[in-house]
């Protein structure tokens, strides 16, 4: 009788041990989505963007940890002239702890706004034939970033430094979830 209940007892603990986590499933653990401020100078010119990043994949290489898309939107100011911003891009990160290399490659849209708004106040229809419009005042660039990131695996803060295109020399806060 006793021997019928160590028996149990024992099967009752064997459920719970586990003799290694399998890496896929600590991979899987890892945000899916990233929403964060990022905050860029550079001398003359400054920038302001909130970005949401999805994760696309995961691997196990040590060059491309995880696959990511990012789209962000905000402001940028230099000089005299100042607009919104959009971007669009790819983003690799490298690394499966705490401490990645993060780059990024894809497409932005910068809106001047101040050029367009003296086009507009300047335009009187006699000179121009037609009136001027947003696209001819939005330039289409590259969007390029190189940078550090710290972020657990799981869910919680992730801080961002690094350097690119529109945003310069920049800093990030975020979450992950």
């Amino acid at each position: 009788m006793i021997k019928n209940y160590l028996i149990l007892i024992f099967l009752s603990f064997t459920y719970y041990a586990n003799a290694q986590e399998n890496t896929t499933t600590a991979l899987a653990k890892n945000a899916k989505n990233d929403f964060y401020l990022s905050i860029g100078y550079g001398g003359v010119s400054v920038a302001a963007n909130l970005n949401y990043e999805r994760k696309l994949w995961t691997t196990e290489s040590k060059v491309f940890s995880s696959i990511w898309i990012k789209a962000n939107g905000g402001v940028w100011a230099i000089w005299d002239s100042e607009g919104t911003q959009f971007s669009l891009a790819a983003v690799g990160l490298s690394g499966h702890k705490n401490h990645h290399i993060e780059y990024s490659l894809g497409g932005t849209s910068l809106f001047d706004k101040v050029g367009y708004d003296i086009a507009i106040k300047n335009f009187d229809g006699k000179y121009v034939s037609s009136k001027p419009t947003k696209i001819e005042y939005t330039d289409f660039m590259v969007y390029a970033t190189l940078g550090y990131r710290y972020q657990k695996p799981g869910n919680g803060i992730l801080f961002r430094a690094g350097f690119g295109y529109p945003e310069m020399i920049y800093v990030s806060i975020g979450y992950g979830f």
